[in-house]
């Protein structure tokens, strides 16, 4: 359920064009970094295609990397749509279509999970409970 802009402001102490601003940020940054994974996988994927690997685990490697900055970043993206932009949107019919097509793919796919375990935690989801988001939908 959100709560919109002006609790935000009680809960955080920042205005929501701040939030906004950050949120912003985040997401430049994300589509940079999904961007750039983008184009290393297909990098990884010529260099196997034409035999130019020298070593076949810098290729496991890279596609490891490549996964974990994208989950991270679908984790990211995640955390910010449930602690900030439900809340900066509380009508639900503001709220864009691909937000929830991309959240959607983030549960069906379990990439919150993922990113948990690749990188923010060593244990399975019920060994660590993470600060509970402020419950948007």
């Amino acid at each position: 359920m959100s709560r919109g802009p002006e609790w935000l402001v009680k809960k955080y102490g920042i205005e929501p064009a701040e939030i906004a601003r950050r949120v912003f940020r985040d997401l430049n940054e994300s589509a940079k970094t999904v961007d750039a994974a983008r184009a290393l996988a297909s990098l990884l994927i010529r260099a196997v295609e034409q035999g130019a690997a020298p070593h076949p685990h810098l290729i496991t490697n890279g596609f490891r990397i490549t996964f974990g900055a994208v989950a991270m970043t679908l984790r990211r993206f995640e955390d910010d749509w449930s602690w900030y932009i439900c809340h900066l949107l509380p009508d639900k019919k503001q709220r864009p279509a691909e937000a929830a097509s991309l959240r959607k793919e983030i549960k069906d796919r379990k990439l919150y999970d993922a990113a948990n375990l690749l990188v923010a935690h060593s244990g399975p989801k019920n060994q660590y409970r993470s600060p509970q988001p402020s419950g948007c939908k």
